[in-house]
């Protein structure tokens, strides 16, 4: 005769479907975060080969006087400002690989900031921070977004912004890719404000030398 199961039976059966299902669930979930992970990680390994390529084809299409606005990168993808026309910024946009350099029209960077020579564009650059800022963290740095600009102070500087694992880091360095340091909106690099203060603290009350700071860092 066959017997029942009974509810006993019924739970442990349960139960075992349900650890089943949790390993499986996890084995899964895991393995496709894996990859996630790996498929930005390798996006961005991709996009750092092909900026040479896609600079090169920048500056033969802008020519040796070119000029940029600003510069915007993505782990797959990057932007360059070439012009302002009042709130019209034109500019070129290469989504990856082979890609052409296509034509799109945006809003004005906000402050209006001066254009540099292309020349200026280090595709190197990139690769060379990335690795720094690696180095520095002691884990994989992974790129949310870049862009290479004028600073208020009218320095030029790249400023990258991403993860180590969970955690967001932001550093800034020379269009070269040198000098590597951590995002610090009041360093005299990039504050206006901060050399004008530096400049009054030197003049020691000088009333001339003050006003000599005032005129130099007056917006």
């Amino acid at each position: 005769m066959v017997r029942s199961p009974g509810i006993g039976g019924y739970v442990f059966g349960a139960v075992v479907t349900a650890a089943i299902a949790a390993i499986a669930w996890f084995a899964l979930g895991k393995d496709a975060l894996d990859k996630a992970t790996e498929s930005a990680g390798d996006r961005q390994a991709q996009t750092v080969r092909d900026f040479t390529g896609v600079v090169s084809r920048l500056k033969q299409r802008l020519g040796p006087e070119g000029r940029l606005v600003t510069v915007t990168l993505r782990d797959s993808s990057a932007e360059f400002v070439t012009g302002v026309d009042g709130d019209v910024a034109h500019a070129l946009r290469w989504t990856g690989g082979d890609g052409p350099l296509e034509a799109f029209e945006e809003n004005a960077p906000v402050g209006d900031p001066e254009p540099f020579p292309v020349a200026k564009l280090d595709a190197r650059a990139p690769k060379r921070i990335f690795d720094a800022i690696s180095e520095r963290e002691n884990g994989d740095f992974e790129l949310s977004i870049g862009d290479l600009q004028r600073a208020g102070t009218g320095r030029l500087v790249w400023t990258m912004r991403g993860v180590i694992g969970e955690r967001g880091v932001a550093y800034t360095a020379s269009p070269a890719g040198a000098g590597v340091t951590r995002y610090d909106p009041a360093s005299p690099q990039l504050s206006v404000a901060t050399q004008l203060t530096r400049c009054i603290q030197r003049a020691s009350n000088d009333p001339v030398k003050v006003q000599r700071c005032v005129a130099r860092f007056r917006p």
